[in-house]
This record gives C-alpha cells, structure tokens and sequence, in this order.
C-alpha cells in the first residue's frame, strides 16, 4: 500500500481527485498511444496501406492510376517506415525494466554471497560455493544485458 500526501486545501476542496483523474488519463493515453504504434505494424505484417498512416509517416513516392482506372498511390517505403519505427519502439519497451534490474542486481547478489558464506560457516561448503558462484555469475549477466540488447539491436538492423 502507498502512502500519498495530499495539501489540506486539496482535500477539503476535493481539486486532489480531479489530478489524480487527470494523471491517470495522461497515463493510458500514453499506453495507447505505444500499444498501438507496436501493434499495427505487426498485425499488418509490416505493410499498412492507409492514407492516414502514409500520411503520418511522410513516405509517399509516387502517385498514379491503376489499371482498372482508380486513383493509386504507391507506398513505396512505407512499410520499410513502420518497420522501422515498430523495431524502434520494441527494441525499447523493456528499457525501464532492465534499468530495474540493473539497479538492483548489486544488492542482491551481495545479500546471496552473504548467504553463502553462512552456508560455509555452517560447514556446507557445496552449497556455498554453488551459491556464490551462482549470485556472480547472475550478477555479470544481468549486468551485461543491455550491451546484449544493443547487439541484437544492431543484428535486426543488418538483416
């Protein structure tokens, strides 16, 4: 449970609701907004004949007629756009959480290297070691995964 302070005019007035309500709003705007920007293009396979979207995106190369007489516009480079941008906004939806772990990945090593060196104490030294080598090697891991992420990065935009 979180504790939130509110001004004691807020309260009485009743104006912390309304920025509650209002932050909340701005929260899943925001939610939408990626959801859908990632969605669409996989869900259409990379290719979004729209006019609205090619027109969002700024990529129409040429207009012309049809053969059976309509008006056609050739997207031409716009699903190499949306793919781009979808890439760009998966490659970095996971930031926040891995910053997460990042951050909290020296405290618990060092709280489970602790704890192994209590299993030493104790006189079970498999154990121990197992877990020592276990909390640094997660630890190291953890530590490089957003050089991983990049790589993987960088392999998608070669191929």
């Amino acid at each position: 449970m979180r504790t939130q302070t509110i001004k004691f005019n807020e309260f009485m007035t009743g104006e912390y609701k309304v920025k509650a309500k209002a932050k909340k709003e701005r929260l899943i705007k925001n939610t939408v907004k990626v959801a859908s920007s990632a969605i669409l293009p996989i869900v259409s396979g990379g290719t979004v004949g729209t006019l609205s979207l090619v027109l969002a995106t700024g990529s129409v190369l040429a207009c012309g007629t049809s053969a059976g007489g309509g008006e056609a516009i050739a997207v031409a480079g716009v699903s190499q756009a949306v793919g781009e941008s979808a890439m760009r906004t998966l490659g970095h939806a996971l930031d926040p959480l891995i910053d997460i772990l990042v951050a909290i990945s020296l405290p618990v090593a060092s709280v489970i290297m602790v704890g192994g060196c209590f299993f030493f104490m104790l006189g079970n030294s498999e154990k121990a070691w197992s877990m020592i080598q276990n909390a640094g090697l997660g630890f190291c891991l953890i530590q490089l995964s957003p050089l991983f992420i990049k790589m993987l990065e960088q392999v998608g935009k070669a191929i």
